[in-house]
């Protein structure tokens, strides 16, 4: 069963290393694509978790995220696999959630993936909002995940992220 995991990167799997930050969460500069060095803080034990869960379930990732083609560089410092990620470009009055929105849409209507997965800190809170956006995706078994800026993924949201991908497409409600 095919399950396609679009993964937004700041407040998500980094936040910047400005103290306050989550007491098992590391700092460190990532060298990007045009030499730069973007400072980040990450818990090394949620990536690690989330390595695994993606390589256990065979989840494949694409980036949705404003790193764009700064994201290879980060995830081989942190211990993800270089995935593609989405062309967010678009006109300046377009908000980056409406372009990632336009961009993740149009990949699962080219890919067809079964099941959706798909991890911004800018998706709405509540069930009752993200259903339109889950929806909108044409695909009947989706799950949307928002996490907190100044957490990022924790614990609670992996056990989430492996009930997921971990169940079968009859023994998950449509449209999560």
């Amino acid at each position: 069963m095919t399950t396609q995991l679009y993964l937004d990167i700041d407040g998500v799997l980094v936040m910047e290393p400005t103290p306050p930050y989550p007491p098992d969460f590391r700092a460190l500069d990532v060298r990007v694509a045009d030499g730069r060095f973007v400072p980040v803080a990450y818990s090394e034990t949620i990536v690690t978790a989330l390595a695994e869960v993606i390589a256990e379930h065979s989840v494949n990732i694409t980036v949705a995220s404003s790193w764009q083609s700064d994201a290879p560089y980060l995830f081989r410092e942190i211990g993800l696999p270089e995935v593609e990620w989405l062309d967010l470009s678009g006109p300046a009055e377009v908000s980056m959630f409406e372009r990632k929105h336009t961009a993740v849409r149009a990949h699962a209507l080219q890919h067809r993936p079964q099941r959706i997965l798909w991890i911004d800190d800018h998706l709405p809170k509540t069930q009752v909002e993200c259903d339109p956006l889950a929806t909108s995706l044409e695909c009947a078994d989706t799950f949307l995940l928002s996490p907190s800026l100044r957490e990022c993924l924790t614990a609670e949201h992996l056990e989430s992220i492996v009930d997921f991908v971990a169940l079968s497409r009859a023994e998950t409600p449509a449209g999560r």
